[in-house]
C-alpha cells in the first residue's frame, strides 16, 4: 500500500506540472454558474417611469435620504413619493428641482462625507516598487496592498450586502478600465467565475464601511484611482469572507468544468491538506481533479477525480 502511495504521489506531481499550465489558460472561460451574482452598480439616471424604476440604486437612494434626515419609503421603488423627497433634497442644496436623480444629485447626496483620512500608509513611498499582491478582508471592509511580503498601505472599502455576499477565495485582476457613474472612476474586474465582480470606485461614498454592494468591492473614487496605476493584469486578489462557510453537504457532483463558492471549499481542504498547489479560484480544472484523485487514493475510495457526496463529506471533516 505504502509503495502504491508512493507511485500515486510522483505520478501527481508530474500530472501537476503537466496540466497546472492548461488549467490556468483555459480557467478564465471554464464556467458553471452553480451562484450567480455580481455587480449591479449602474449608470442610470433614476426618474419617473411607467412603470416604476425600481433596484438596489433606488434602495440605496432611498436609505441615503433617510439617513439625511428625510422620510422616504425603502422598498427600492421609484415612485411619486421619492420623487417628491428627491425634489426636497434638491431643492434644499440648490440643485434643479427636477425630481431626476442625475450625477448632480449622486454627488451632492455624498456631500459630507469624509475622505481625506481614509487611507493609512505603512511607509513613505509613492507606489510599491516590487509586484503587489491585494488582499480584501470582507469583515473588517478593508482591502490592503501587499509589496512583496510587506503591507504597503491599506484603504477602507464597501463590500457585499449578507443577501448578496462577496465571494471567498483567491482570484486574479483580468480587466481593468476607466467606467463611470455607480462604478466611480475606475475598474478593476476579477476573474470570478459565477458573476461579474470587481473593485471599483463609487457615487455612493457613504457606503464606504459598509455592508452595501451586491458583491463588488467599492473604493472611495481618490483611493481607487490611486490603487489602479499599480494594479497590473494579472495582479493576485484574495477575498477573505469569513461569513462564508462551506456547506454540510452538496446535491450535486463536482467535476471538471463546475464552478461556484463550494469549488473554493474543496481546493482550499485539498490545499490545507497537501494534495493541491495553486489557487482556491472556484474553477474545477484539471489540476482540482487530480488532487481529488490522489485524496481518493490515501482515503481507500473510489478514484474517479469527482468531488460526490461521500468524498466531499470525508474531505470537509478532515478539514
Amino acid at each position: 500500500m505504502h509503495r502504491v502511495k508512493d507511485i500515486l504521489a510522483i505520478f501527481g506531481i508530474l500530472s501537476f506540472l503537466l496540466y497546472s499550465i492548461q488549467s490556468v489558460e483555459a480557467s478564465p472561460i471554464i464556467f458553471n454558474h452553480f451562484s450567480p451574482g455580481g455587480c449591479t452598480d449602474v449608470n442610470r439616471t433614476l426618474s419617473l417611469t411607467t412603470p416604476y424604476m425600481s433596484g438596489p440604486d433606488v434602495l440605496e437612494l432611498q436609505k441615503r435620504l433617510l439617513e439625511l434626515g428625510y422620510s422616504v419609503p425603502t422598498n427600492g421603488i421609484y415612485s411619486e413619493e421619492t420623487a417628491a423627497v428627491v425634489k426636497k433634497f434638491q431643492q434644499d442644496n440648490g440643485l434643479e428641482p427636477t425630481a431626476a436623480v442625475d450625477p448632480c444629485t449622486w454627488e451632492a447626496l455624498g456631500k459630507g462625507i469624509t475622505i481625506s483620512p481614509s487611507t493609512t500608509k505603512a511607509n513613505k513611498r509613492e507606489k510599491p516598487e516590487s509586484p503587489i499582491q491585494i488582499v480584501v478582508e470582507v469583515n473588517k471592509q478593508r482591502l490592503t496592498v501587499f509589496s512583496g511580503n510587506q503591507v504597503f498601505q491599506t484603504f477602507p472599502v464597501a463590500v457585499g450586502k449578507h443577501k448578496t455576499p462577496t465571494p471567498h477565495g483567491e482570484f486574479k485582476v483580468i480587466s481593468k478600465g476607466a467606467w463611470g457613474g455607480g462604478f466611480g472612476t475606475r475598474w478593476l474586474g476579477l476573474n470570478v467565475p459565477w458573476g461579474t465582480y470587481g473593485i471599483h470606485g463609487t457615487n455612493k461614498p457613504w457606503s464606504i464601511g459598509r455592508y452595501a454592494s451586491h458583491g463588488c468591492i467599492r473604493m472611495f473614487n481618490k483611493d481607487v484611482e490611486t490603487l489602479f496605476p499599480w494594479v497590473p493584469v494579472g495582479t493576485p486578489v484574495k477575498l477573505i469572507n469569513k461569513d462564508r462557510r462551506p456547506p454540510k453537504n452538496i446535491s450535486n457532483t463536482l467535476k471538471i468544468k463546475s464552478s461556484g463558492q463550494v469549488v473554493v471549499f474543496v481546493q482550499e481542504a485539498l490545499k490545507a491538506r497537501g494534495f493541491l498547489m495553486g489557487m482556491a479560484d472556484g474553477i474545477y480544472g484539471r489540476a482540482t481533479a487530480n488532487a481529488v484523485s490522489y485524496f481518493q487514493a490515501f482515503n481507500n475510495l473510489p478514484i474517479t477525480g469527482k468531488v460526490d457526496s461521500k468524498t466531499y463529506q470525508i474531505l470537509m471533516a478532515k478539514e
